[in-house]
């Protein structure tokens, strides 16, 4: 057993059940939940209210196209189990939606899809670990009754615990929570993965980097929400939109040039502020006009990024 496998010990007490109407999404969802959690995977929606009715099923994964769907799922299993952990896996434009009911407390996690590499099982356990410290420390409130200062210590321990495992979590979470988007380090991977292809194939791939910019006023997160969730909208199934850094986000698009790569940031750009009133400063380059190194080519889009924005 791993370090890393033994930071998650434990979390194969919980069981947990996925859903999804398509088998295909179901057997997907299934592979990206890996194979240390207990899970299990079923269709008919009829089962899956009669098994988290039961105290033995401690998570929920519900696979939905839209948001409305989503939550209406969620809404259903949360009356047959207000105990339950509820997460959704959703198609990107829905994310934002129901991020939205975050603060409610209907949904725990939100995983885009379409679904890449292990995003739910990351979720699971970064759900599962929050379930297993609270169920700690409701064992520790009641020792603190018998013994205060033995229970003082392992509070304490306990929060340092947590505190270390939220610094692992950050360190792998592949989307950021402020948009729900696919985060600069998942974005890195899959640029390179994609210049990889292109070269191989010898195929057009360029990339493009976009940030918003307010001339009175410094952008806030709401501002960066309604940014990732316009890119989202407005960019192509098989283009790749993620959040590249504090206020600046990334789109790969594949099987694309130089020179349309650059029409569509414009275009992007002139869309943006005429539907919300303030800028989205654009730069893009492409594989073999400014370079063949995935670094090289990233470096060229940033480059003309700052030179918008210096010149605005």
């Amino acid at each position: 057993m791993t370090s890393t496998d033994r930071s998650w010990s434990g979390l194969e007490q919980f069981r947990v059940v996925l859903f999804a109407e398509d088998e295909a999404e179901l057997a997907r969802m299934t592979a990206s939940a890996g194979t240390v959690l207990n899970c299990s995977g079923r269709s008919a929606w009829e089962d899956v209210l009669r098994l988290v009715s039961s105290a033995e099923v401690a998570a929920l994964v519900v696979r939905a196209k839209d948001a409305d769907t989503a939550l209406a799922r969620l809404d259903e299993a949360t009356d047959a189990a207000p105990h339950l952990l509820r997460l959704v896996v959703v198609d990107s434009d829905a994310v934002p939606d129901v991020i939205a009911q975050q603060n409610r407390g209907l949904v725990e996690h939100v995983v885009p899809a379409p679904i890449e590499g292990g995003g739910i099982e990351w979720a699971l356990r970064t759900a599962l670990v929050r379930l297993s410290t609270a169920q700690s420390s409701k064992l520790l409130v009641e020792a603190l009754r018998r013994d205060r200062a033995v229970a003082r210590r392992r509070v304490d321990a306990l929060e340092s615990a947590l505190d270390e495992a939220n610094r692992r979590l950050d360190r792998i979470a592949p989307t950021d929570g402020t948009t729900g988007l696919y985060n600069r380090r998942h974005l890195m991977d899959h640029w390179r993965r994609e210049v990889a292809r292109a070269r191989r194939y010898a195929l057009p791939l360029a990339i493009a980097l976009l940030q918003p910019q307010a001339s009175d006023r410094a952008i806030i997160d709401a501002d960066l929400r309604n940014a990732g969730t316009f890119l989202v909208q407005a960019i192509r199934d098989v283009d790749f939109v993620a959040r590249a850094g504090d206020e600046s986000f990334a789109v790969v698009l594949p099987h694309c040039g130089g020179a349309d790569a650059a029409a569509l940031a414009a275009r992007l750009s002139q869309k943006f502020e005429a539907e919300h009133g303030f800028a989205l400063h654009a730069g893009s380059a492409s594989l073999r006009e400014n370079g063949s190194d995935p670094s090289e080519v990233y470096g060229a889009a940033e480059a003309q990024l700052q030179e918008a924005l210096d010149g605005a």
